[in-house]
């Protein structure tokens, strides 16, 4: 299960949707700046360092186009952040649009410089893997929760499961038994040499 952009109601339009984006952007910002202004600065230095210009020009012409679009992704999440304008949504989209751009990598090229677009691919989900999180609890909508468990409840209930079978149907329908990000953790560890766990006052701030 993902996360959906919400839907408008008839009352609601597209651009006071656009405004909440930005509000909910403005309230991330100086909740966590520290998380904003580190990512912000990770994609800038990732661009620079890791575009086309700046690399030795990759052999195989797949990789080479899937090489360009990582890095057009990554500018990309840098813009919609200094515009406000990064939601949970974004984030799980991006992720999906590299998980498939390194499938593709795999399927359609047996070059060993494979190896170096899946480096940059955990790089910068690693970049954007702690923002993601933190704006995930940010948005967490408890209304909107309780009617999607509702939901899973009814269909639970329509399909004639088990009592005890039920509890699990409406977790995995809830995608509560998978994380967003996953190996990002362990990513991380790799990446820092050590454990990379959030510091003490993101906690506390997303608790209050």
């Amino acid at each position: 299960v993902r996360p959906r952009s919400r839907s408008l109601s008839p009352g609601r339009s597209p651009s006071s949707y656009d405004n909440e984006i930005v509000m909910m952007n403005h309230v991330y910002k100086e909740r966590f700046p520290k998380a904003t202004a580190q990512m912000e600065e990770k994609l800038r230095d990732f661009t620079r360092a890791y575009e086309p210009d700046s690399v030795l020009p990759l052999a195989d012409g797949v990789l080479s186009f899937i090489h360009h679009q990582i890095i057009e992704l990554a500018r990309d999440c840098l813009t919609k952040s200094r515009d406000g304008l990064i939601t949970t949504v974004y984030f799980y989209e991006l992720q999906e649009n590299l998980e498939k751009l390194l499938q593709d990598a795999y399927e359609r090229s047996e070059s060993l410089e494979v190896a170096f677009v899946t480096q940059l691919v955990k790089k910068l989900l690693i970049i954007i893997s702690r923002p993601a999180r933190l704006l995930e609890c940010l948005e967490f909508n408890p209304e909107e929760f309780y009617h999607l468990l509702e939901a899973a409840e009814g269909h639970a209930k329509e399909g004639h499961l088990v009592k005890t079978d039920i509890p699990r149907y409406i977790i995995r329908q809830l995608g509560l038994t998978r994380d967003p990000f996953p190996d990002v953790v362990h990513l991380e560890e790799q990446d820092s040499g050590g454990s990379n766990t959030p510091e003490q006052d993101d906690l506390s701030e997303v608790m209050e």
